[in-house]
């Protein structure tokens, strides 16, 4: 070896356990942060780690004794918790409540749409009037605790106000979507076929998950633009 060609290299420097990032995402993925400012505060959290670690620091001095405590404080102070739209949390657990309250009010109008004109239908009016405020009022309870508690089964900061924003817009939504419906099977003649009654459904829970989403949103907004608002 031609010792005159030896060119001394510079020490590496440490770099931030993966393990440590790989928790931090963990944690502000269950905090609903967006994923764009999980990437913003994965960064500075990897440079906090890096220049702790070239100082000879261990990574409590970044993190401290308690890392979730601590690293769900770093999104709380800069209000990035709870941000997140969870759509795929929020909408099923919304529409699985819908579904379950109005499991038997959607068992009547399937037999009623599918009867044949010779089917005797015993079963008096008020009757099913009542059926359907029933079942309506389950459904709207039903929608806004299971959404509550599955964001709370994951630990969501905003589960609470999600949960009065759909109680708040629930109505209004299920106003509409029932004028869908009826704008649906209009157009299709009122027809006593099941692909009316599948139309009608589609529609209807389309305007209804575009309601649990919107009540996401305005749970998701900023404090500052909520007080604002208000």
């Amino acid at each position: 070896m031609n010792e005159d060609n030896y060119e001394p290299t510079e020490p590496s420097q440490p770099e931030a356990d993966p393990r440590i990032l790989r928790h931090a995402a963990r944690i502000w993925r269950k905090a609903a942060v967006r994923p764009a400012d999980r990437r913003v505060l994965l960064a500075e959290l990897s440079a906090e780690l890096t220049a702790a670690g070239a100082a000879g620091l261990p990574a409590s001095t970044v993190i401290g004794e308690d890392p979730e405590h601590t690293l769900r404080a770093w999104a709380d102070e800069r209000g990035l918790s709870g941000r997140s739209l969870r759509v795929l949390l929020v909408v099923p657990a919304t529409m699985v409540g819908i579904a379950v309250g109005f499991a038997v009010q959607g068992a009547v109008l399937f037999i009623e749409f599918t009867r044949t004109t010779t089917a005797i239908w015993v079963i008096p009016p008020y009757v099913i009037l009542g059926l359907y405020a029933v079942t309506a009022l389950l459904a709207y309870l039903l929608a806004v605790n299971v959404t509550f508690m599955t964001l709370r089964q994951v630990r969501d900061p905003r589960s609470g106000s999600t949960a009065k924003w759909l109680a708040a817009i629930l109505p209004a939504g299920a106003a509409v979507a029932t004028a869908a419906g009826v704008g649906v099977a209009r157009a299709l003649g009122f027809t006593t076929e099941p692909g009316t009654f599948v139309a009608v459904i589609t529609v209807v829970s389309i305007v209804l998950a575009a309601t649990a989403t919107f009540a996401r949103y305005f749970a998701t907004r900023p404090r500052t633009a909520v007080t604002a608002a208000s």
